[in-house]
C-alpha cells in the first residue's frame, strides 16, 4: 500500500506568525505546534521536523516506535542545547503527532494536543489522546467530554518537547486500503467540532481538497490560532486514478512570508479582527504605563501612606523616617529588576534610608515648606492615575463585553447551515443565520448544487469552475418551489438531507424529439401474367381481399418523449 498526501497551513487571523511546522512524505507523516511565542515556539518545531524528517525511508521490519521516539528525543535535546545557547528562548517548545508507515501498518509517537483522526468506512475515529489538563479531568470522570471545548483551562497541556525530558506515547496502527488519515494543529480541533470535520472528509474527495476545506472551517471560525493540516489516504499499490506524489511537502514555519490566501468575509473573522484590534491597544496601554511608571517618580500606589503634616510631629526626624518609607514603597512599584539594582548600588535598606536623608538635609529651603509640597504631590498624582486606571477598565470591559457577544453568536453560527435561493434562481447552501437582519450580515454562501440527467446530486464550492447544471428553482416542480423558503436551518447534515429530498421533487430532465417518416414497404407484383380482371356484378360490393396488408418500417425506432421538451414546465435542462 501507498500514500496520497497534501499539506496546508495558515496562520490564522489573530496570530501575527506561524508557529506550526509540518512534514509530509511517502513513508512519514509530521505536525509539530510549537509554543512559547516570542520565546521562538516556530524555532522549536522546525528542529522537531528537521530531525524526525530525517526517518522518511521504508522503514521496513524495523521497531518503527522506537525510531520515532529516538528521532523526537534527538530533537528535543536539540531544542536544550537552543535555549542553553540562547537563553531568551526559553520557554519554547512543541507538541509532536507523527507516524511513520511501512506499507501495512503505521507507528505512531505522540505528545501534546496536536491530534490524530483515521477516517474508516465512514467512520471518524481519534486515534491520540490530548496531553491537556482537561482531557485528564475527563479521564477521571470529573468533567464531561462536551464541555472541554469550552473550558477555561482547554488550552494548558501537560506534556511537550521543551528541552526536558519527555515520556511520548507510542503505538501502531494497521492499514486498509480506503483509509483517510488527518493530523491537525489545535487551530482545527478547536474551534471546529468533531462531526463537521468528520462530514468534509467524508464528502472531500482529494486530499488536497479536504485540506483547503479544512483550514476554510477554520477562518470561517474565527481563526483563533495557527491551523494546519495534513490529509493522506492510504491506497492499494495497484491505484492508478492519479499520479501519487513522491516528494516530500512542508508547510507553516519553514514557509514564511508565503502569501496568505484571501480571508474570507464572516461574522467570526470580524469578531477575530475585534479581538486583534483589542490585544493591541491592551498592548499599546501596557507600555504608555510602563513609559509613565518610568519617567514618575513618585509613588502612585493609593496605598501608600502620606507624608503627615510638620505641625503634628514633634521632631523632623519622624518626617524623613517617613518620607524613606514612601521611597521604599515606589521602588517596588518599578519591577524586580529596579529593586535588585537599588540592593546591588547599596547593599541594604539602612544605605537607602540614609541617602535619603541626605536628600532632604541638602534643600535650601525650610523643613515646613518641603514637607507640604511632598504632602500635596503624591495626593494630585494619585487622583490623576486613578482616573486613567477607571477609564481603562471600562474601556478594556466594553472591549470584552462586545468579544463576548461575538463569540456567542459564533458559536450559535458556526454550525448553522439553510439552503435558499440565489439572485439567479440557483439553490444553495449559506451558512449562519438565515435572517436577513443587517442585509445578511450573519450568513455567507457556503456551497452549490449540481444535478446532472440521471438525478444524482453533489455539492461544490460558490464560485468553483465546474461543469455541472447548477440546480435551480426551474428545475423543480411547481408545487415544490414554495417550499424552499419555509425550510427550517439546521447542522450541515441535516441541510444536506433537505437538499437531497428537494431533489427527489425535481423535473425529469428533458428529451429532444426525434421523428422519422415512414418509408413504405413496395407493392406486391401479381401472381398472374393476365391483367386482372373484375367479375363484379353491378350493385355487389368488390370482394374482400385477404392478402396481408403491407406494414411500413422506420430506419429507427421513434422515441416516446411523453412530451418532456418544455423546460421549466414539463421538464429540466440539463447540461
Amino acid at each position: 500500500m501507498k500514500l496520497n498526501y497534501a499539506i496546508g497551513s495558515d496562520q490564522g487571523l489573530v496570530r501575527g506568525n506561524n508557529e506550526d511546522s509540518a512534514y509530509a512524505g511517502p513513508h512519514l507523516l509530521i505536525l509539530a505546534d510549537g509554543m512559547g511565542g516570542h520565546a521562538a515556539g516556530e524555532v522549536a518545531s522546525q528542529l522537531m521536523v528537521e530531525h524526525v524528517s530525517q526517518l522518511d525511508i521504508d522503514p521496513g521490519n524495523d521497531d518503527m516506535r522506537s525510531m520515532l521516539a529516538t528521532a523526537a528525543d534527538e530533537a528535543n535535546r536539540s531544542i536544550a542545547r537552543r535555549i542553553k545557547k540562547s537563553p531568551e528562548t526559553d520557554g519554547m517548545g512543541t507538541t509532536l503527532t507523527t507516524l511513520l508507515f511501512n506499507g501495512t501498518e503505521f507507528g505512531l509517537c505522540h505528545v501534546g494536543d496536536s491530534r490524530g483522526y483515521r477516517m474508516r468506512d465512514g467512520n471518524l475515529e481519534r486515534i491520540t489522546t490530548d496531553d491537556t489538563y482537561v482531557q485528564s479531568l475527563v479521564d477521571r470522570g470529573e468533567l464531561d467530554p462536551e464541555d472541554v471545548s469550552t473550558h477555561p483551562q482547554r488550552s494548558m497541556i501537560l506534556k511537550a518537547y521543551n528541552g526536558r525530558v519527555v515520556e511520548p506515547t507510542l503505538k501502531t496502527l494497521d492499514a486498509r486500503p480506503g483509509d483517510r488519515i488527518m493530523l491537525c494543529s489545535d487551530g482545527l480541533s478547536d474551534p471546529v467540532t468533531d462531526s463537521t470535520i468528520e462530514t468534509t472528509l467524508s464528502s472531500e474527495g482529494t486530499p488536497e481538497g479536504a485540506v483547503k476545506q479544512l483550514i476554510g472551517l477554520a477562518l470561517r471560525s474565527g481563526g483563533p490560532d495557527n491551523v494546519t493540516v495534513i490529509v493522506a489516504d492510504v491506497v492499494a499499490d495497484d491505484y492508478a486514478d492519479t499520479p501519487l506524489p513522491t516528494e516530500p511537502l512542508i508547510a507553516g514555519a519553514p514557509n514564511t512570508g508565503q502569501e496568505l490566501d484571501p480571508r474570507p468575509d464572516t461574522s467570526s473573522t470580524r469578531a477575530a479582527a475585534v479581538i486583534a484590534g483589542s490585544r493591541a491597544a491592551k498592548q499599546a496601554q501596557q507600555a504608555r504605563q510602563a513609559a509613565a511608571s518610568l519617567d514618575d517618580d513618585t509613588p502612585t500606589d493609593p496605598k501608600i501612606p502620606e507624608v503627615p503634616d510638620p505641625d503634628d510631629m514633634d521632631d523632623l526626624d519622624d518626617l524623613g523616617d517617613l518620607s524613606n518609607a514612601n521611597g521604599g514603597k515606589g521602588a517596588k512599584t518599578k519591577g524586580a529588576a529596579a529593586t535588585a539594582g537599588a540592593a546591588s548600588a547599596h547593599g541594604d535598606g539602612d544605605d537607602d534610608d540614609e541617602d535619603a536623608d541626605d536628600e532632604y538635609d541638602a534643600a535650601d529651603e525650610p523643613a515646613t515648606k518641603k514637607a507640604k509640597k511632598k504632602k500635596k504631590t503624591p495626593k494630585k498624582q494619585t487622583r490623576k492615575s486613578r482616573r486613567g486606571w477607571i477609564v481603562g477598565l471600562v474601556f478594556i470591559i466594553i472591549v470584552a463585553v462586545l468579544v463576548t457577544c461575538f463569540f456567542f453568536v459564533d458559536k450559535y453560527m458556526k454550525d448553522r447551515y439553510f439552503i435558499t435561493v440565489n439572485a439567479n434562481d440557483k439553490i444553495v447552501i449559506n451558512q449562519g443565520m438565515s435572517s436577513d437582519i443587517l442585509g445578511g450580515l450573519w450568513n455567507t454562501p457556503y456551497q452549490e448544487a449540481c444535478l446532472n440527467a440521471n438525478d444524482n446530486l453533489t455539492t461544490i464550492q460558490v464560485g468553483a469552475i465546474e461543469s455541472c447544471h447548477r440546480f435551480g428553482l426551474n428545475d423543480l416542480k411547481e408545487t415544490a418551489r414554495g417550499s424552499i423558503s419555509s425550510l427550517p436551518g439546521g447542522d450541515y447534515s441535516e441541510v444536506l438531507q433537505q437538499l437531497h429530498r428537494l431533489a427527489a421533487e425535481a423535473l425529469p430532465a428533458c428529451v429532444i424529439r426525434k421523428s422519422e417518416t415512414p418509408t413504405p414497404a413496395p407493392p406486391t407484383p401479381p401472381t398472374s401474367s393476365e391483367a386482372p380482371r373484375s367479375n363484379n356484378t353491378p350493385g355487389e360490393e368488390p370482394p374482400t381481399s385477404t392478402e396481408p396488408v403491407p406494414t411500413p418500417t422506420t430506419s429507427q425506432q421513434v422515441v416516446d418523449d411523453g412530451n418532456l421538451n418544455t423546460p421549466g414546465v414539463t421538464c429540466r435542462e440539463v447540461n
